[in-house]
């Protein structure tokens, strides 16, 4: 078992998801790991911070890898958030989406990286006194 499933001892025999959460690699095998809810955090990591919702991921994953994540990201938190702070969660989350389950995090990591963009967010706004960039 893996370290979440460690730590929590929990698994179920079928997948409880709405469309555009789902693993597509339990879409076309049937079958869920813990990496199954690593892509479904991944999902709702860009739902959080993105101007159309519901997301899909692949409209996600297209800005990233386009660079073009700040046409859609919520104009309010552009503003609130440390640049480099939102690349590192950006990156977390688009990390999280990957297609093959053997290169997404686990969850562990994910959740590492995740705290390593709030350090740097509030590293940023502890030495400019606000919380803007």
């Amino acid at each position: 078992m893996q370290p979440a499933g460690r730590r929590h001892g929990l698994v179920l025999d079928h997948v409880c998801a709405r469309p555009g959460y789902v693993d597509p690699a339990y879409v076309r095998s049937g079958g869920v790991s813990h990496k199954s809810d690593v892509y479904s955090l991944g999902v709702v990591l860009f739902e959080n911070f993105i101007l159309d919702k519901p997301l899909l991921a692949k409209l996600a994953k297209s800005h990233y890898e386009n660079g073009k994540l700040n046409g859609i990201i919520l104009p309010s938190l552009q503003k609130q958030t440390y640049s480099r702070s939102l690349k590192e969660f950006t990156e977390a989350a688009y990390c999280c989406l990957n297609e093959k389950r053997t290169q997404r995090p686990n969850i562990d990591r994910a959740m590492f990286a995740l705290e390593q963009a709030l350090e740097l967010q509030l590293t940023h706004e502890n030495s400019s006194g606000r919380g803007v960039r």
